[in-house]
């Protein structure tokens, strides 16, 4: 890679394992049902209303999220991938352009 342009990529990198890590750690976690509890807890307490709906919140946009994350994740990767064949073409093209002594038509 040239002149720091694979920190770039490798980043992406490093971002993509990131976020798929994020996906695969909160996956398996029934958030909303942690708090199906509270009302046999706390009967007539105020938190009841609250967990409620933090409860309908995380049932209803932790799967969004789940999606969204792993989408991210295999987007962030295609992307890498692109930029490395990208640059992996530009470096042979200026090689051969060294090799022969001068540009070439496009």
């Amino acid at each position: 890679m040239s002149g720091g342009y694979g920190v770039v990529i490798d980043t992406i990198e490093r971002a993509s394992a990131a976020a798929a890590r994020a996906a695969d750690a909160v996956r398996p976690v029934d958030l909303a049902g942690t708090l199906t509890g509270i009302p046999l807890g706390l009967p007539g307490g105020r938190s009841v209303d609250a967990a409620r709906q933090l409860h309908d919140v995380w049932a209803r946009e932790l799967p969004t999220w789940l999606t969204n994350m792993a989408d991210y994740a295999r987007q962030l990767r295609t992307a890498a991938a692109h930029y490395r064949v990208n640059e992996a073409d530009a470096q042979a093209d200026l090689h051969e352009v060294l090799v022969r002594g001068g540009a070439r038509p496009v």
